[in-house]
């Protein structure tokens, strides 16, 4: 839709009163609620629901929330309903047969959906990539099949082989069976090593971390062959039968077993990929191109924080594409039993250079750490 009226200063002009028509039309055609929108005038900001003749008042009166350019509030295109490739037909359908779950997934691990300013599908990596999964969750296990996709079965047969500690080459021998039981035209991988292959481009992968069991140090970097903690002299390996506890014996090094580890979920390729979307990479310039200087706090960009820490380093803050991120941390029992004593820890980060009605969205949170437990990392979680 044309949205050069929602730039236009004066709100009586002939220009400006059609857009707000036009506005109203679109989002009460694609509004849940009866009779009611979130009204996006600078006084209530999507936060209070309106009447069409209230919402039409306010936007006339105070004007529309600047940089609210997508209208995520009112129906337009979520990210993922952006991708436009010539499987879309087929994903809907396999959508309907399946469930969202499979899609979901590859959303929620490939982030924002990656388009160029045509409409069409990147040609860089990380959106081929993210194509070539659509496909792989479009095409059919056989001909006909209704309950499984490719990418499907192979998800599912890996949950199988973590819940129940099967080897690889069980897992190879048990998929082999699978694929010559399959009618023809079958398109399950012809093994274990080329279903890893195609899951790859999830980005599910993590960089185990060796650490101190009492949360001294990490064992990484220029410590990374310590055989124990520089700090309390606690060995990295646990004793066991016939082996020392500093593992000083003849068995190979590739048999210790760490005390504890630290699980590192890579955060580059995520943050590359905001930039890679034509669309979000504009939105991660917002803190400062289209955040109001009006004295409120509505985002962190308006805290004294943020202004100190742009005083301090003026190179950084420079150039408003540097990503500033956020950080929250909190204790979990993963076995979901109160009665046991464990405390696992999992780092999630924000980035906060989207303005505040994406930043805190599920596809823009990213887990970064996690700290095992059985026991908090108290003050020391400053050491991951």
């Amino acid at each position: 839709m044309d949205k050069t009226w929602m730039r236009c200063n004066d709100r009586l002009s002939d220009v400006y009163l059609k857009g707000v028509e036009d506005f109203l039309q679109f989002a009460f055609k694609h509004t849940e609620l009866e009779g009611e929108i979130p009204c996006p005038c600078k006084k209530c900001n999507n936060v209070f629901h309106k009447t069409r003749d209230e919402v039409k008042e306010h936007l006339i009166i105070f004007g529309i929330v600047k940089g609210y350019t997508r209208w995520l509030f009112h129906g337009e295109f979520a990210p993922k309903e952006q991708i436009t490739n010539n499987n879309e037909v087929r994903q809907e359908e396999v959508r309907k047969e399946q469930g969202e779950d499979i899609f979901e997934m590859i959303y929620d691990a490939t982030g924002p959906v990656i388009t160029n300013c045509s409409g069409g599908v990147d040609p860089s990596e990380p959106a081929s990539e993210f194509s070539k999964l659509l496909e792989d969750a479009a095409q059919q296990l056989y001909p006909d099949c209704e309950k499984f996709s490719k990418l499907s079965l192979i998800v599912e047969l890996f949950q199988i082989k973590c819940l129940y500690g099967l080897s690889d080459k069980a897992t190879d021998c048990i998929m082999k069976l699978i694929k010559r039981a399959l009618p023809s035209g079958e398109t399950l991988s012809e093994s274990f090593y080329g279903a890893k292959k195609v899951i790859r481009s999830l980005g599910l992968h993590y960089e185990k971390i060796h650490a101190c069991e009492n949360d001294c140090m990490l064992f990484w970097k220029y410590n990374a062959k310590a055989e124990s903690c520089l700090v309390c002299g606690e060995s990295r390996w646990k004793s066991r039968e016939g082996q020392k506890a500093n593992g000083a014996n003849t068995e190979k090094s590739g048999s210790k077993i760490p005390r504890k580890v630290l699980r590192y979920f890579p955060l580059k390729s995520r943050l590359q990929r905001l930039f890679t979307s034509s669309a979000i990479a504009s939105d991660m310039t917002w803190h400062h191109d289209q955040c109001l200087k009006d004295g409120f706090l509505r985002h962190p960009a308006d805290s004294d924080a943020w202004k100190h820490f742009d005083t301090c380093n003026p190179g950084f803050a420079r150039d408003p594409r540097n990503v500033r991120l956020g950080l929250a941390s909190d204790g979990i029992n993963p076995f979901g039993n109160l009665s046991v004593s464990h405390s696992t820890w999992p780092v999630i980060i924000t980035v906060y250079n989207l303005p505040p009605w994406m930043c805190m969205k599920q596809p823009y949170c990213f887990l970064s750490l996690l700290i095992a437990g059985p026991k908090a990392p108290g003050n020391d979680i400053d050491v991951y």
